[in-house]
């Protein structure tokens, strides 16, 4: 049995002889090429890490409301969720945060921890229904060249860079004692 990830819900395929019946989900859509790249990136450098809350495509709910899950004119979706899982090191808060902090002009917003915020710009408190605490929502831009950029986004380089200026700075102020 193959399962297929609708954000929000799975469905599932059953394996016969020769040939796989498959529920059919949605027309034909496909995800933005920017966000199939930056997955790549994370399930790069993630190898084990859990998708359990991992969603592209939007489910029934979704498609009632104004939501970047939903296929666009185009038929490109246009945000991913990527699941916190903090046991395999990727901790989605960081992800958000090193990606708002990057303001690639690709990204729309995010959203993390009650909190959304486009790239550049500050956190502030999000309402929505899903407090986004399981995992980040990553949305970008509506433009199709940018949601069809296919350069790398880089965010582990940044990630590092962060973590070392964190620990560089903490080693300042303690004066390089331990506290």
């Amino acid at each position: 049995m193959t399962k297929h990830k609708v954000h929000g819900k799975h469905t599932s395929s059953k394996k016969g002889t020769g040939h796989t019946r498959r529920k059919k989900i949605k027309a034909s859509w496909r995800l933005a090429k920017s966000l199939k790249v930056l997955l790549m990136e994370i399930n790069s450098q993630y190898q084990e890490r859990s998708k359990l809350s991992d969603g592209t495509i939007g489910d029934n709910a979704h498609s009632k409301r104004r939501s970047d899950h939903n296929p666009n004119a185009a038929n490109v979706v246009c945000a991913i969720d990527v699941t916190h899982d903090p046991k395999s090191g990727l901790d989605a808060r960081v992800l958000a945060d090193t990606l708002r902090r990057n303001a690639d002009p690709r990204l729309n917003y995010v959203i993390s921890n009650k909190e959304i915020a486009k790239g550049g710009e500050q956190w502030k408190p999000y309402n929505g229904t899903n407090t986004h605490e399981k995992h980040c929502h990553i949305s970008v831009s509506q433009d199709a060249e940018l949601y069809d950029s296919e350069d790398p986004w880089r965010i582990f380089v940044l990630i590092d860079k962060l973590e070392e200026k964190f620990r560089t700075d903490i080693d300042t102020e303690s004066n390089g004692v331990p506290v």
